[in-house]
């Protein structure tokens, strides 16, 4: 009806009015996509081109689609608009795989149906299927089928119901209807996983994928959820979505999911796509840029392609190159020039920082080269104290000798005529060398009467010790 109706209107409206419309969901020469709308950085851009990083499934046209099958027989019948495919024949197992359309870009809706009594066998779909995989022999792909009654066929047994599988390698119709060998059962439905389909009876299909982990709804109803972790085998990351049969005729698939385009960023092809915080050029972990393109914890990306490395404090500077490292500083000052930022610089305004390592910063530091400062607590820094720790008042005369053990600690220098007597204690300091011998308080050089005290005791001008009578 759709299809008939777009016709119609074409057919009323001028030339002009249906000439390309960028953002109406429909991909019309020349476009390279439309996601129905103009928004840029979404994978089709404004001029509906696909932008550099992303790929873009092609909208839904079975047209183009072709069968992989493990036997023969088969006939798929597409409709005009290549919406819908039906089986015609009961044929082996077949598969109708779509080009260009991965099923992790967008959920697949389908009314699916069997408009027959005739047989009762499989209907499905494939996920992750590729192109040659009825014969490869590295075919990985995941099969749903629904089974309407019990029975055995093909030298094996199949129970109605609905299940996932996996397909490895080159398989066949006996491995396909039995779920042995190449086919691993990972899982039943939840309601319909012994339940089989009824004739004449459209069921819709809604398949959400996304490479780790699978949903299946029926009619609205959740029947298969599995991830890679309950399964305990990887699931497909690339591949396409195809329809399935085996063995029954009549089945038709009808598509209703977006007729517009599905982009995705294409993760690990060197290109950082809008999307995307990294592509370092590959899908691996523990490299910075994750297998799905994301800035794993810890490290800073930059770059095209992404150049990753270790980032502990997420300041977008790396570790080996920031001055900073536990301490997020994206200006990196570094005040004193000693390679440590400011804000985890204990002394930002000094280099060294604390030269004598008595945890005060120079600048704050009255002896930045001492520790302790001043031992002895005289004032006097020890570098500069010849006396640090011996007394408290140090070397008073400054004559490089210790108050303690310095004979004349006020005197600088202590003898200087070197007669044995300090010069604060000699009154002839420097006049004499045997300075004041008879003790009269004049200096032995000027004495008249050296040896005399007093000198003349009755004064008639004759020292003492010359005069045979000193009091006379």
């Amino acid at each position: 009806m759709r299809t008939l109706l777009i016709a119609l209107a074409s057919l009323l409206l001028p030339a002009s009015a249906v000439a390309q419309v960028c953002g109406n969901s429909l991909v019309e020469t020349p476009e390279q996509c439309d996601d129905g709308n103009v928004d840029p950085d979404d994978g089709c851009s404004a001029l509906c081109e696909i932008e550099d990083g992303f790929y873009c499934n092609d909208p839904y046209d079975l047209n183009g689609a072709s069968t992989e099958e493990w036997g023969a027989g088969s006939s798929w019948s597409i409709s005009s608009d290549g919406l819908v495919a039906t089986q015609l024949n009961n044929t082996e197992s077949s598969v109708l795989v779509l080009p260009n359309f991965d099923p992790t870009l967008t959920t697949a809706s389908f009314d699916v149906g069997v408009a027959t009594t005739i047989d009762d066998d499989f209907i499905g779909f494939a996920i992750g299927i590729e192109f040659g995989d009825s014969t490869n022999p590295n075919a990985d792909f995941l099969l749903i089928d629904w089974k309407q009654g019990d029975q055995t066929a093909f030298s094996a047994f199949a129970p109605r119901g609905l299940a996932v599988s996996r397909v490895q390698g080159v398989a066949n119709n006996t491995h396909m209807w039995g779920h042995i060998n190449t086919v691993t059962e990972l899982d039943r439905a939840i309601n319909l996983g012994n339940t089989g389909w009824s004739d004449n009876t459209i069921y819709v299909f809604d398949i959400d994928y996304d490479g780790d982990s699978l949903q299946v709804y029926v009619d609205g109803v959740l029947e298969i959820d599995i991830d890679e972790a309950t399964a305990g085998v990887p699931f497909p990351d690339g591949g396409n979505l195809g329809v399935y049969c085996f063995s029954q005729q009549s089945s038709t698939f009808g598509w209703n999911g977006s007729d517009a385009s599905i982009c995705a960023s294409d993760c690990g092809d060197s290109l950082v796509a809008a999307d995307e915080p990294c592509d370092d050029g590959n899908t691996d972990d523990a490299d910075g840029c994750s297998e799905v393109c994301t800035v794993e914890s810890g490290y800073y990306c930059t770059g095209e392609p992404s150049d990753c490395d270790l980032d502990g404090d997420g300041d977008t500077i790396w570790d080996a190159d920031d001055n900073c490292p536990a301490t997020p500083n994206t200006d990196q000052a570094d005040a004193d020039g000693d390679g440590a930022g400011d804000l985890c610089d204990p002394c930002p305004a000094d280099d060294p920082d604390d030269t004598d390592g008595d945890g005060v910063c120079d600048s704050d530091d009255p002896c930045p080269v001492d520790n302790p400062d001043d031992t002895d607590g005289d004032g006097v820094c020890d570098d500069a104290d010849v006396c640090s720790g011996d007394d408290a008042t140090g070397d008073t005369d400054s004559d490089g000798v210790c108050d303690d053990i310095d004979p004349c600690p006020v005197d600088n220098p202590d003898d200087s005529d070197l007669d044995g007597v300090c010069d604060a204690d000699d009154v002839c300091d420097g006049d004499d060398a045997t300075g004041d011998g008879d003790g009269d308080g004049v200096c032995d050089d000027i004495d008249p009467c050296p040896l005399d005290n007093p000198d003349d005791t009755d004064g008639d001008g004759a020292c003492d010790t010359d005069e045979p009578c000193p009091q006379h």
